[in-house]
């Protein structure tokens, strides 16, 4: 696995490994787990965005739960 920054963009490159073991290899170290958990946040907040920019959010809602 190979995480890159480019100044106006970033990359990953994942080569014959799996998300296990890619977590496996994360776990130990405090700095990349601190990371993935602010990386899932910010996945969490953009939903959250997301939804107050969409006008049709509470209508759609609304008709799922019936």
């Amino acid at each position: 696995m190979i995480l890159s920054n480019n100044e106006d963009h970033s990359s990953v490159a994942i080569h014959a490994v799996s998300n296990i073991d890619i977590a496996t290899m994360i776990a130990p170290s405090g700095e990349m787990m601190a990371a993935s958990l602010i990386a899932q946040a910010m996945r969490e907040g953009k939903k959250y965005l997301n939804e107050a920019r969409n006008p049709l959010a509470d209508i759609l809602k609304a008709a799922m739960s019936k």
